[in-house]
């Protein structure tokens, strides 16, 4: 079964044999999902936090320093990784931002880490509810990629 925007999204629901349980797919239209624009006034506050990389489960503070940027800091639970830095929306209208963060204890590192990257706004539970961050970011050796969402 499916629904398809054929400006925005498509949602796709698989159940059949060899598969234990439903299994949900959400695709959206990557020019769409940019166009659609940034108001991040929502993540201000505590956000529950998953590295895309390893799994881990944290959480992640984020507040406003100017019009347009942002800082957060936070911590993953099970290795003791920490993390800050800052994030800057350059257009409004556009949804992407440029992020740039340090991290303290995280993988095979020995002190501190530099990472820069980009970061979107994207949808959690339903079409333009906005409550979730990707945080895509790089040292050119390895990947630190965060998946934040606010708990409202």
């Amino acid at each position: 079964s499916g629904e398809l925007d054929p400006e925005y999204r498509m949602y796709l629901t698989f159940v059949g044999a060899g598969l234990q349980d439903q299994v949900d797919t959400d695709f959206i239209a990557a020019d769409a999902l940019y166009r659609r624009g940034v108001s991040l006034d929502i993540h201000t506050g505590a956000h529950i936090t998953e590295d895309a990389v390893t799994g881990e489960s944290g959480a992640t503070d984020i507040w406003p320093t100017g019009p347009n940027t942002f800082d957060f800091q936070g911590f993953l639970n099970q290795s003791g990784c920490s993390y800050s830095g800052s994030f800057t929306i350059p257009d409004p209208a556009f949804n992407q931002f440029e992020v740039n963060l340090t991290t303290s204890g995280c993988g095979d590192a020995v002190g501190s880490e530099a990472f820069s990257g980009m970061g979107y706004q994207a949808d959690v539970e339903s079409l333009h509810d906005a409550r979730g961050l990707w945080f895509i970011t790089t040292n050119y050796e390895r990947p630190f990629v965060l998946w934040i969402t606010s708990p409202f």
